[in-house]
């Protein structure tokens, strides 16, 4: 196994992760019928500065979370893999919390944080309905 270690070295073993995802995507996305419909997406400009920036996250993750190292190259590339969905999850926990906040206080439920009986009664009412018209 190929053993990588600085920083640097490590920065790119991540950031290779997502360009292997991305060709795996293009190479899936090449392929079939309506190969040209899928692959129009690859010609925004957008795209590429959005795949520049996920290389980018990617470098940084895996950095930052091995440090100098030594790790092993699969190692290196597998947490760049991962460090796109880590980041997309991250966000989007984020958004759904403050969902959540902004429908509470919409809903005048913002007031009484300490009692949520009523909560979990009017959920269990939906879900008793929604059983009802399951068939």
């Amino acid at each position: 196994m190929i053993e990588i270690s600085g920083i640097i070295s490590v920065f790119f073993g991540g950031a290779s992760g997502v360009v292997v995802v991305e060709a795996a995507k293009f190479a899936a996305a090449s392929m079939g019928q309506r190969a040209k419909q899928k692959t129009k997406i690859y010609r925004n400009s957008t795209y590429w500065f959005g795949l520049f920036f996920l290389i980018l996250i990617a470098g940084f993750v895996t950095a930052i979370s091995v440090g100098e190292g030594p790790i092993k190259f699969i190692t290196a590339l597998q947490i760049g893999i991962n460090a796109p969905a880590l980041v997309t999850a991250w966000a989007t926990a984020s958004q759904r919390d403050k969902i959540a906040r902004q429908s509470r206080t919409s809903a005048g439920f913002g007031h009484i944080d300490s009692d949520r009986s009523g909560l979990s009664e009017k959920r269990s009412l939906l879900r008793r309905m929604l059983e009802d018209q399951a068939w």
